[in-house]
């Protein structure tokens, strides 16, 4: 769940402990501009059911027209960092 005072180490924390739920194979160190597709092998479908986990997480809607946008951790914590 995401506090107002949340820092942006703590939201990275929480994506990717999203990611690990989800059995991707990442490296063990993930940088946060690696792309999703195709470094993270993320498709279409896996990247909209991230998104719903961080919509759970964070308490937040992406729009269908802004989500294809979030194509790594960085720009993702950037749009919840803008968002809640």
């Amino acid at each position: 769940m995401s506090r107002i005072g949340e820092s942006r180490s703590e939201i990275l924390a929480v994506l990717l402990k999203e990611l690990a739920a989800m059995k991707l194979k990442l490296p063990a160190q993930v940088p946060t501009d690696m792309p999703f597709y195709p470094d993270m092998e993320m498709d279409s479908l896996t990247r909209v059911e991230f998104i719903a986990r961080v919509e759970q997480a964070f308490r937040l809607q992406v729009p269908d027209d802004e989500w294809q946008a979030l194509t790594c951790l960085e720009k993702v914590t950037d749009y919840i960092e803008r968002h809640r």
